[in-house]
């Protein structure tokens, strides 16, 4: 069962891409950003309580309200809302009721709980990211990959070895559909944490559109499984997290091949030196 909130009275986008970075910190998984004023987000119910309640009360400063919201109304919100989106005029992102386009790149995601349906500033960067490497990457590590889109695209560019790995059921569940929905077949899914992953040898590519604390708090196990020379791809983090990441990174031996930025979202990428 989820929880939907729904935050009223925010003054303008960059106060909106704040709430939702707090927000994505106290466990909230998805968002629905229909107007400026007014955001919605959504979280298990189970992580409802009085002093998540408090806690939120004190970090966030908006008025909100919420509701429990059933799993089929959850379904239909995200469907009424999805919307077909062309990235880079290469990659073409639709849901199985949508029309298929003849685009190069054709990624189907059924829109339900999972983070990851290309209209988040984040993902569309990270997808962009991945269309302009100019490497072929033989191992790729998605972590945290939500509705499994990053995977997705990754195997329709190159069609080598991935594995895919997310500690939440309903992600599985999801990235399990869309791999299927997109006949891919190079996709290892994993139902765990970066942790997790360590047996599958080293990655020349990593990927990670989580949040600030995460990407921090796991950045020593990205630098360990990705190999020398190998690329590592960060978002989930606003502009003003920037140098909390970048300082990591250079510290760490990474250098800064490139840097994306919507609305005060970043998407990094980062090479391993030594």
């Amino acid at each position: 069962m989820w929880t939907e909130f729904e935050f009223y009275k925010i003054d303008n986008k960059s106060n909106q891409n704040i709430l939702i970075a707090k927000l994505s910190n106290l466990g909230f998984d998805s968002f629905n950003e229909s107007e400026v004023s007014q955001l919605k987000a959504y979280i298990l119910t189970k992580n409802v309580t009085e002093s998540f309640l408090e806690d939120l009360r004190i970090k966030t400063f908006y008025k909100f309200k919420f509701s429990s919201l059933k799993d089929k109304n959850w379904n239909h919100l995200w469907e009424s809302n999805f919307k077909p989106i062309l990235i880079q005029d290469k990659c073409f992102v639709r849901a199985p009721f949508h029309q298929k386009m003849d685009e190069k790149i054709d990624v189907v995601i059924n829109p339900k709980m999972a983070f990851g349906t290309g209209h988040h500033e984040t993902t569309r960067m990270m997808v962009a990211e991945l269309l302009n490497l100019n490497f072929v990457p033989n191992k790729i590590l998605d972590v945290g990959c939500g509705t499994g889109i990053l995977s997705i695209v990754s195997e329709k560019i190159w069609n080598n070895d991935i594995v895919a790995c997310d500690i939440d059921d309903w992600s599985i569940k999801n990235t399990n559909e869309n791999i299927s929905l997109n006949n891919c077949s190079k996709i290892k899914l994993i139902h765990g944490n970066i942790d997790s992953c360590n047996k599958y040898a080293k990655y020349d590519l990593i990927l990670a559109n989580i949040n600030t604390n995460v990407l921090i708090e796991e950045f020593d196990s990205y630098l360990k499984l990705l190999d020398l020379n190998g690329v590592l791809i960060l978002s989930g983090f606003l502009e003003l997290d920037y140098i909390k990441i970048i300082d990591k990174a250079r510290k760490s031996g990474l250098s800064l091949i490139s840097k994306k930025v919507e609305n005060k979202w970043n998407c990094i990428a980062l090479k391993k030196n030594i």
